[in-house]
């Protein structure tokens, strides 16, 4: 009897030891790096369209996308455009997009000289479109503070005070623009927003020779945030584990 309690001792032992050498390692935390802010932003100076076909591409464009880091400071410039039938012209264009950790913003602006568009419908001086899209103590926000009208007349009278977003004319005989166009979003986790100064389409058969579906854009800017993005997480538990 003594000789299978002694045996039945070992056994028990084996398996505790079994048990002990198969037990996995602890998991040891490593901290991934943090990814940052997703920044974003776009912008052009003037594009022109005619039944879908571009007749002039995006002027002085420039992108960039989520995996830019902070510290950008991107700048393009282009000497203007004048697209036929009289569609559009203008002169120097400048687009700037940039980044920042401090502040934690992505911006962009489209500037534009000497804008004439569908026969002089619409004139302005300069048109300058500005979008930031932020991240504060508050939370994530938009702002297009800083776009500006000099100048602008649409159908030969002055628009003197700066056109509230979205603010539609109609072009009697031809079609309609959209000056200050605004649209965008804020969420807990992103901010975004695009700011054009203005989009000429012509709806309607006219005397001027503008094809139906033409549209003209000026002077565009776009920029998103978005909060950093977490990195995958992992995990395993157990009771007991034993082996014979």
């Amino acid at each position: 009897m003594s000789v299978l309690v002694t045996r039945q001792r070992r056994r028990v032992l084996a398996i505790a030891a079994t048990a002990t050498t198969m037990a996995p390692a602890p998991l040891t935390s490593a901290s991934a790096a943090d990814p940052g802010f997703g920044y974003q932003g776009s912008a052009f100076g003037s594009s022109v369209t005619v039944l879908g076909t571009v007749e002039s591409a995006p002027t002085a464009q420039i992108s960039f996308g989520c995996g830019t880091p902070a510290g950008l400071d991107r700048t393009a410039t282009s000497a203007g455009i004048s697209v036929p039938p009289s569609l559009a012209s203008t002169g120097v264009i400048t687009t700037t997009g940039s980044t920042s950790a401090s502040p934690i913003q992505s911006k962009t602006t489209a500037q534009v000289a000497s804008v004439n568009v569908l026969g002089g419908l619409i004139t302005a001086n300069t048109l300058t479109s500005v979008s930031v899209s932020s991240k504060g103590s508050n939370g994530f926000a938009t702002s297009a503070a800083g776009t500006t009208f000099v100048g602008l007349q649409v159908l030969g009278l002055p628009v003197l005070l700066g056109p509230a977003p979205n603010t539609r004319i109609d072009l009697p005989g031809v079609g309609f623009v959209i000056l200050n166009e605004q649209s965008g979003s804020v969420t807990a986790n992103s901010a975004a927003l695009r700011v054009t100064s203005l989009r000429a389409k012509v709806t309607q058969a006219n005397l001027l020779g503008f094809a139906i579906g033409t549209e003209v854009v000026i002077a565009q800017a776009f920029s998103q945030l978005t909060a950093p993005a977490g990195g995958f997480l992992g995990g395993f538990a157990y009771g007991t584990a034993a082996q014979v």
